[in-house]
């Protein structure tokens, strides 16, 4: 029994310009997920210029271990409320120390005077600066983004991602080209997609190492959302009916 073979370039307009649409509004879509990538990915270097770096893409997920919140706060933005040099030099030395209790007594008054009235622990415990716990805590090594944000990142990229993946594969699917070269290219946005989120949490979790295959991941899914977007195009418009 023959099977019905219908091709994209088969489709009646309609098909084709319903189809063409969500091709536009994916690459479209792919565009500003791009743009936000370069604009919200942290920075390493807030002196670098450019696209993110591999180096960028450590401290996002890894973090800087040779940094911390408290310490890079005081030298930042919380820098103008510290009235001395020697008080922010205090607070850097007992962090470099090993944030003891009681090397804490000896910077208790800085805080005391010039951090809780803006970082105390109340019905909104952002930041509390008011006991050593919450002081220790604060100058816990930089370790980029936390699992739960981790996890919530992952949780909505698997699924938007998966699911477009799957509708660009299928448009694909009704092309002219190969059978081998469909197939290949169908399955490589879901390769790209387990290769970039299962590396975010080997970043995380096991060596900044794995931000290369981050980058990796995030090439191949350009490349696959590329090939499945014009190849389908070029496949619906511009090559012939055959027969």
């Amino acid at each position: 029994m023959n099977s019905i073979k219908i091709r994209l370039n088969q489709f009646q307009f309609i098909h084709k310009l319903i189809c063409s649409l969500f091709l536009f509004v994916i690459g479209y879509a792919y565009f500003f997920a791009q743009l936000n990538l370069q604009l919200n990915t942290r920075i390493a270097d807030e002196n670098a210029k450019g696209l993110a770096s591999i180096k960028d893409i450590v401290f996002t997920y890894h973090g800087d271990r040779t940094k911390t919140k408290l310490g890079m706060k005081i030298n930042g933005s919380m820098r103008k409320h510290l009235p001395t040099e020697s008080d922010k030099l205090a607070i850097e030395k007992w962090i470099a120390q090993g944030r003891t209790e009681e090397g804490y007594q000896e910077i208790e008054p800085i805080f005391a005077e010039n951090c809780v009235r803006c970082h105390p622990y109340d019905e909104r415990p952002d930041y509390p600066l008011e006991t050593y716990e919450e002081v220790y805590a604060s100058a816990e090594p930089d370790k980029g983004m936390s699992v739960g944000q981790l996890a919530r990142l992952s949780h909505f990229h698997a699924f938007g991602m998966g699911i477009f993946s799957m509708l660009l594969a299928l448009v694909f699917s009704f092309s002219s080209f190969r059978l081998s070269i469909r197939v290949i290219c169908c399955v490589l946005p879901f390769v790209a997609m387990l290769t970039d989120i299962t590396s975010w949490w080997l970043t995380k979790l096991v060596s900044p190492f794995f931000a290369y295959t981050v980058l990796v991941g995030g090439g191949l899914m350009g490349l696959a959302i590329t090939i499945l977007i014009f190849g389908s195009l070029y496949d619906m418009w511009l090559r012939k009916t055959e027969g």
